[in-house]
């Protein structure tokens, strides 16, 4: 287990970025988009945002952030920040509300 991990109890990089891509092929879904619509809009292709929404690649914030308007989901998004910012407090002590040690920010 990282350091990082046992500290802030935050899942590792690649699972967040699962997580991430499975949220987004579900709000997707629900707002009645496929794939080749959200391909179209960021003018790539379908199996790249295939491999974004399995996690198998990091998807470029830009690109998430954009979807996520297309889709309409911005308020799904905010939801979601919400359970996140409410789970990472649970249990860390602190230590994610004020980004460090005593409050302070670390680095």
């Amino acid at each position: 287990m990282s350091k990082a991990k046992a500290v802030t109890g935050a899942p590792s990089p690649i699972a967040s970025q699962i997580r991430l891509g499975e949220w987004l092929a579900t709000v997707r879904e629900r707002h009645g988009f496929v794939q080749r619509d959200g391909a179209e809009f960021l003018k790539t292709d379908a199996q790249k945002l295939s491999r974004w929404e399995r996690g198998m690649h990091p998807m470029p914030a830009h690109d998430f952030l954009a979807l996520v308007v297309r889709y309409g989901a911005v308020e799904d998004l905010f939801k979601l920040l919400g359970t996140w910012e409410r789970a990472t407090r649970v249990g860390a002590g602190g230590a994610a509300a004020g980004g460090g040690e005593g409050g302070r920010r670390v680095g």
